[in-house]
């Protein structure tokens, strides 16, 4: 049986600005229905530049964009019926927050009574039903950003795109609706292609991640994967914490496991993430979540002092000063810890040869 034709398809897409380098380089990705993609990078990694072009503000100067089978190259941006969220919300303020979801019903011509039920139906999908008489100015900014996510869901577009959308919410704002757009994804079955740069939001939201550097994606996989098999340094070193090391492969062992000697001249033993040749050079990444104080928790071992204990509520923090003057970052739940390590005792680390990850150093 042949396989579903993926919502969108990216093919070799390119985007050069006039007298500047490669913005996005080659790049080739899908978006299945249904699905919550989430484009993550640094700033200038090439992440918006993407979403700009898919949704028509952009056009790319090589590749191309394919929608449901066809490509929308000469499609304008109006025509392509997608839903967009950005971070500035975009609300009209002369307008009424009813008015400003009607918007995109009155562009299509839709019937008067039509759109009064599709408006009454979104904010009520809000949580913001008994505030359509009011202006934009008159909200707080989380009820801003979910009036400009009815707008973009009320037309119900096959695929909506948003860039950014809560970078300018606070902390618990921004968690808050997280869960929010997430739970409309799942509810409403909608196809998300979702930029940010916030590593936690892309993990909390996802089904998927495309993690961008230098215009290209280095890797492309689900939550989970990205943070626990990471494909070389820089997803390794963006993702989340790591302890991150350069060395050099010594050994082989049984094929699987690898002998490096580290930065610090430590002797580890891990696991490759791609095949290799003795002696390259390597991107040694351990994550502090993987580390245990004292001996026995796995085939690598060494022995340091601590050099401050941080309590985060969560977890707690440790900075270990090893051989050679490295330092260590060790996070311990709180649960079962009943004292921190004194600042300057001597402190024994081990873990598993598996969470010793030997990548590629530079992409």
């Amino acid at each position: 049986m042949a396989l579903a034709e993926p919502l969108l398809r990216l093919r070799g897409v390119t985007k050069r600005y006039d007298g500047g380098g490669l913005v996005v380089d080659a790049l080739d990705l899908t978006v299945e229905r249904g699905e919550f993609l989430t484009l993550l990078g640094p700033s200038g990694s090439g992440k918006t530049t993407t979403l700009m072009m898919i949704a028509g503000f952009e056009q790319a100067n090589a590749g191309e964009i394919l929608y449901e089978g066809r490509s929308i190259a000469n499609l304008p941006p109006h025509k392509r019926d997608f839903g967009v969220v950005f971070q500035s919300y975009a609300l009209f303020p002369h307008m009424s927050v009813a008015e400003n979801v009607a918007f995109p019903l009155t562009l299509r011509g839709i019937a008067r009574a039509e759109i009064d039920r599709r408006v009454a139906r979104a904010l009520d999908m809000i949580e913001l039903g008994g505030l359509g008489a009011r202006r934009p100015g008159q909200l707080s900014g989380g009820q801003q950003q979910r009036v400009a996510l009815a707008r973009a869901l009320v037309f119900e577009p096959k695929l909506v795109l948003m860039d950014e959308p809560l970078g300018a919410l606070d902390k618990r704002l921004r968690e808050q609706m997280q869960l929010e757009i997430r739970r409309l994804h799942r509810e409403l079955g909608l196809t998300v292609v979702y930029v940010t740069h916030d590593q936690t939001e892309a993990m909390v939201m996802s089904d998927r991640v495309a993690v961008f550097h230098l215009g290209r994606v280095q890797q492309l996989a689900d939550p989970r994967t990205i943070h626990e098999q990471p494909a070389n340094g820089f997803v390794a070193r963006f993702i989340g914490e790591t302890n991150a090391f350069d060395g050099r492969l010594t050994g082989t062992g049984d094929g699987r496991d690898v002998r490096i000697d580290g930065s610090a001249g430590l002797v580890l033993r891990g696991v490759a993430g791609q095949s290799a040749p003795r002696s390259a050079y390597v991107l040694v990444s351990i994550r502090p979540e993987r580390i245990s104080i004292g001996d026995g928790h796995g085939e690598n071992r060494v022995v340091g002092r601590v050099r401050q204990a941080i309590y985060f509520g969560d977890h707690l923090g440790i900075e270990v000063a090893i051989d050679g003057g490295a330092m260590v970052r060790v996070n311990l739940g709180v649960r079962g810890v009943d004292h921190a390590p004194v600042p300057d005792s001597e402190i024994v680390l081990s873990w598993r040869a598996e969470h010793t990850l030997l990548l590629e150093p530079v992409i």
